[in-house]
């Protein structure tokens, strides 16, 4: 007999709990391709969404982690999330080493376009997709007032030309920002940014590259932490020691280039977020990049080796207590920092005066998706992991399904 889409939800989310407890299985969702990994990326997406708290649970953490190594892997973004009629900007307005940022219109807001460069060479293209499909699904599960919000994705041109799209921030990033505003008070800023890094981390998520260049700033004056492509869930394996080293040396901790066995680095944790923060505390202070006295990277590095810490320049601004405290996220043994929530602890004892208007909550387009939910094929699911669970899967078996 038939199952109904109702009972074939239901069930799957049973067999779901049994496979995240197998390893065995999970590498099998990952290895998913085409419509079933299509069908599974969107059945996990639905379970991620629902306002039952699960993100903030270990399951919760476990499927987040599942689906963004599955849309990794197969390169399958949850279908709810892709935008149409959007006018582009044709103007490149920034460019970094995988995508350029360009302007665009969306139901009458200005939004922005994180377009993911094309190259010529296939296998660069497909591992460049991956990244940015793994950065997509960790970042459309956030939700935070101190967390830039993504829309969604957007083909270009009808194509494969992939765009990731979020509000557009006219302020810029915290450097930019401090620096055409210069009168603007440091520490709510701060505070901002350690809330933000505070609901990451209760997440189990490390951000990975966290730096003034990487938050932005609404038009409210708060701050916004944004750049997702280097952050990874704890446990997951999802982010490689390569990767993990990729964001700036200047804010990077020691750990991640000498921590490792045999004097090689470590992948990104809770405790590199954390000197990544105070550097970035240092940022807001002076307005100049940590280490700025050396010229190239390799020097800092050397002397991070040295165990040194950025200096603090003549005329700097800053209180005793917080140059204490940036000083304790700088200590060399990772587990001597200070957690996340004991810099949010400090940050809330110094009762620091907020003078902004209240952050304004972004419009994400919540109903679109959910209409999208009445498309999942619930009973495909429910067969595939009926299969998984059972220790019978083949490629074959479970990809027989027309497409």
């Amino acid at each position: 007999m038939k199952q109904s889409r109702t009972d074939a939800f239901y069930r799957s989310r049973i067999l779901l709990s049994c496979v995240l407890a197998d390893p065995t299985q999970e590498a099998f969702i990952t290895s998913l391709r085409n419509l079933d990994a299509q069908c599974m990326a969107d059945f996990l997406d639905k379970i991620l969404r629902e306002k039952d708290g699960i993100l903030s649970t270990e399951e919760g953490s476990s499927i987040l982690s599942l689906l963004c190594a599955l849309t990794k892997s197969a390169q399958v973004f949850p279908q709810c999330y892709e935008l149409k009629d959007i006018e582009e900007d044709p103007q490149i307005i920034a460019a970094g080493g995988f995508s350029e940022i360009r302007k665009g219109t969306y139901q009458g807001q200005t939004i922005c376009l994180k377009v993911l460069r094309q190259y010529h060479q296939p296998d660069r293209n497909e591992r460049m997709l991956g990244m940015v499909a793994k950065e997509f699904v960790l970042w459309a599960h956030l939700s935070h007032p101190n967390i830039l919000p993504l829309y969604g994705v957007y083909y270009s041109g009808g194509s494969r030309h992939i765009c990731l799209v979020c509000p557009w921030i006219k302020n810029g990033n915290l450097v930019e920002y401090l620096k055409s505003v210069p009168q603007s008070p440091r520490m709510p800023l701060i505070c901002d940014v350690a809330n933000g890094l505070l609901y990451l981390h209760q997440l189990m998520i490390v951000h990975g590259d966290l730096k003034g260049a990487n938050v932005l700033v609404s038009n409210e004056g708060h701050a916004l932490v944004s750049d997702f492509g280097l952050s990874s869930i704890i446990g997951s394996g999802i982010l490689s020691q390569n990767e993990a080293t990729g964001g700036a040396t200047r804010w990077s901790a020691p750990e991640l280039f000498y921590g490792g066995d045999g004097g090689g680095g470590v992948s990104s944790t809770w405790e590199c977020d954390i000197w990544s923060f105070s550097c970035l505390c240092y940022e807001v202070h002076t307005l100049r990049p940590p280490f700025f006295q050396y010229a190239r990277d390799i020097h800092v590095i050397v002397a991070l080796q040295r165990q040194e810490i950025p200096i603090l320049p003549d005329g700097c601004n800053i209180s005793d207590r917080m140059w204490g405290l940036m000083n304790k996220c700088w200590r060399y043994n990772p587990r001597d920092r200070p957690s996340c929530e004991e810099i949010w602890r400090f940050l809330m004892d110094l009762e620091i005066i907020d003078p902004r208007p209240p952050a304004k909550q972004f419009d994400v387009g919540e109903v679109g998706r959910k209409t999208w939910d009445s498309r999942i094929d619930y009973p495909r699911v429910y067969d595939l992991l009926f299969h998984i669970s059972q220790g019978e899967y083949t490629s074959h078996s479970i990809s027989s399904y027309p497409e």
